[in-house]
């Protein structure tokens, strides 16, 4: 806008730099089987994005709750995950290594197992 663009002019280039990444984006996309290996894939994504966290210690713990979240919740066949059905809570005073899944039944959701 400090060279005298107009806004929507810089709008539209965002919208074609997206077009333009998602084309990429699926160009290099691979498809990964993440059922495979007990969802190792699962696993792996979510011990990246807690790397940097607080948790980083207990990573992997953090990352295997994260994955038997998604298997209660997941709807394998349809490649769907509600993630409204799944719920963080947090008690005070309470150690990392503590923490736990807690598992109802959901109707509608399929466990892949």
């Amino acid at each position: 806008m400090d060279k005298g663009l107009h806004p929507l002019r810089i709008s539209d280039g965002f919208e074609v730099a997206c077009e333009m990444v998602c084309k990429k984006l699926a160009e290099i996309a691979e498809e990964v089987d993440i059922i495979s290996d007990d969802h190792e894939f699962l696993v792996a994504a979510a011990m990246t994005s807690l790397g940097s966290k607080v948790v980083s210690n207990f990573k992997r713990r953090m990352a295997e709750m994260c994955k038997d979240a998604i298997k209660a919740v997941a709807d394998f066949e349809r490649k769907d995950v509600n993630f409204e059905l799944i719920k963080i809570g947090s008690k005070t005073g309470g150690a990392v290594i503590s923490n736990r899944v807690l598992e109802r039944h959901v109707p509608g959701a399929r466990n892949s197992d």
